[in-house]
């Protein structure tokens, strides 16, 4: 592959994490140093949500095995576990 067959821009800031959605076809994850986590259609090639609750780089994301479930670890030294469909933070620790 030489061509991108899909350019996505949406994040202000370079991006550090990608991951895909477990069950969903073409919904990919984007976290930024902007803070931000981008859930972006890939048919559309659009972020269809922000996910603004950290206050630092996000380290690292994962899903649950359903994709119900995303957690996040940020240089705030915080964990986050986040319902993706709301945005909404369900639990936070230090």
């Amino acid at each position: 592959m030489t061509e991108a067959l899909l350019e996505l821009h949406g994040h202000s800031r370079r991006v550090g994490l990608v991951e895909w959605h477990p069950t969903t076809n073409n919904i990919l994850f984007s976290a930024g140093y902007d803070y931000k986590v981008l859930i972006w259609n890939l048919d559309i090639g659009e972020p269809v949500k922000m996910i603004d609750c950290h206050t630092d780089v996000i380290l690292c994301m994962s899903f649950n095995t359903d994709g119900s479930l995303l957690t996040t670890t940020c240089k705030d030294k915080k964990l986050r576990v986040i319902e993706p469909r709301s945005g909404r933070v369900l639990q936070e620790a230090n």
